[in-house]
């Protein structure tokens, strides 16, 4: 196949690479604590897409099982959507691993409708678990062992149902059928994701049932997922960021984050949670799909995203939507797009994932030797102020240049004395006013600069904390371009 783009050498080149890669190097089917892997979306690809997917060097695709799309859906003899076959045994030859989204019930499973669409339906939950079991019988011999049970259920598009019907219909069914069907298949190996919602409205309130009908019943997900379309880089008066929908709530009154809720339903401890986390769904639409600027924001995006996930340990995998725009008026949120004459246009967030997943050590998957970010640091002490009732705080200034992205990182000083886990990082300069993070420690700001500039980091003592406050040695990092790191210092 035929690729054209003005940096065609690089692809092929880095392509090669993957595959050389790809024979000597075995990934893992399932990421632990601290581990780093990088996704597409992709609904049902095409073999020419999967091999799209290989060049890029990522490790799983997210793809949808559709019951409506298969052969005698409600008997016992379903029989599988072929090019659904067709595309799962060709990414599972090319190396890749296959994280299958089970969604989309077909009329004769489900109960009538109340909309003028019939995918959102309540299944019922004998044929839902029937077709379940089947499907993870057929595909686990083919190598798969991830499975959601529905996809954005929170969005009345996707289930039309409650919450309590959600529980009962889909997924407490859903939990017994992959057992059994894995079972059925000669594994005992299959994990149940989820629960697979967006962030979107009250979807806290929501996640918190969820969970806690599920421990009601004995039940939990192998892997909690979660969905965030929220730009990392946003003015905290402004909405809620990425960071702020994962992990650091914005202020007391806006909705909690994700892993609040963990909290709340005793599924994470002083901001860890006890299982790995997915973000299934992010992306940034492009508009227009091939406009240079919307591309380059749209690289921005990913690239901001991966940086959020390498400094929490527990965040271990990324799907980005999508690999190729679907065409029909829905471009955009592709990182590629197809020419319709068999190759595929590929946009700044193709190139520069790309080239990250083969230079960045931190991300899973083979990376030169020696390769170390490109990092300032200064340590210093905080908390260390004689009038107790006055914050302390340490200003620190760099040098940045427009577009670029950056990453300010806050840690405790593993060489130093320290006590608690709060504290608060500020940002500010060209226009950025106060981006700001107060989560627990390690804690980070990451942003495309808005202009050349001097821009100011402050460490501060946070005066009111939900968790014990930070005192003692830290240590402050830039990560960014030699010639900013370089010019890091105390301000």
């Amino acid at each position: 196949m035929i690729i054209r783009h003005s940096r065609l050498y690089m692809l092929m080149w880095a392509g090669m690479w993957a595959s050389a890669m790809l024979a000597c190097f075995h990934l893992p089917a399932r990421a632990a604590m601290g581990d780093n892997m990088v996704s597409m979306n992709v609904h049902t690809p095409t073999p020419a897409a999967v091999d799209l997917a290989a060049r890029l060097g990522i490790q799983w695709l997210r793809m949808d099982n559709n019951w409506r799309n298969h052969g005698a859906p409600c008997s016992d003899a379903i029989v599988p959507e072929p090019q659904l076959v067709t595309a799962v045994t060709h990414a599972v030859a090319q190396g890749l691993h296959v994280y299958m989204n089970l969604i989309s019930p077909h009329p004769c499973g489900t109960i009538s409708g109340n909309d003028d669409v019939d995918f959102n339906d309540v299944p019922i939950a004998s044929l839902f678990a029937n077709y379940v079991r089947q499907t993870v019988a057929i595909y686990r011999p083919m190598g798969v062992r991830h499975f959601s049970l529905w996809n954005e259920p929170n969005q009345a598009l996707f289930f039309e149902g409650s919450i309590e019907q959600l529980v009962n219909h889909v997924l407490i069914p859903g939990f017994a059928a992959v057992a059994q069907g894995c079972h059925e298949a000669g594994y005992d190996d299959c994990l149940v994701l989820g629960p697979e919602l967006a962030h979107q409205g009250d979807y806290d309130a929501y996640l918190e049932e969820v969970l806690e009908r599920l421990q009601a019943a004995g039940l939990m997900f192998d892997i909690l997922t979660h969905h965030s379309y929220q730009a990392v880089s946003t003015p905290i008066y402004e909405r809620d960021s990425f960071i702020n929908a994962l992990d650091d709530r914005r202020f007391p009154v806006t909705r909690r984050s994700f892993i609040d809720v963990l909290s709340d339903v005793g599924l994470a401890h002083d901001g860890e949670p006890d299982l790995e986390v997915w973000v299934t769904e992010t992306g940034y639409f492009a508009d227009p799909p091939r406009d240079p600027h919307s591309m380059r924001a749209q690289a921005n995006h990913f690239m901001e995203v991966l940086n959020v996930q390498l400094v929490r340990s527990w965040y271990t995998n990324t799907f980005f939507y999508e690999l190729v725009d679907p065409g029909a008026g829905f471009d955009g949120f592709g990182i590629t797009a197809n020419n319709g004459d068999g190759t595929f246009f590929l946009k700044d967030a193709y190139l520069a994932l790309q080239h990250r997943l083969f230079t960045d050590s931190r991300l899973s998957g083979p990376a030169p030797p020696g390769f170390e970010p490109n990092i300032g640091r200064i340590c210093s002490r905080l908390g260390s102020r004689r009038i107790l009732s006055i914050l302390d705080q340490d200003p620190y200034r760099f040098r940045g240049v427009e577009g670029e992205l950056v990453t300010v990182l806050l840690t405790p000083n593993p060489d130093g004395s320290h006590d608690g886990r709060r504290a608060t990082l500020t940002l500010s300069g060209g226009g950025l006013h106060f981006r700001w993070s107060m989560s627990a420690l390690a804690n980070d700001i990451t942003t495309t600069l808005p202009e050349t500039t001097t821009y100011r980091i402050k460490v501060i003592e946070q005066p009111r904390s939900p968790g014990p406050k930070f005192t003692g040695d830290y240590c402050v990092t830039l990560e960014s371009s030699e010639g900013a790191y370089q010019t890091l210092e105390r301000d």
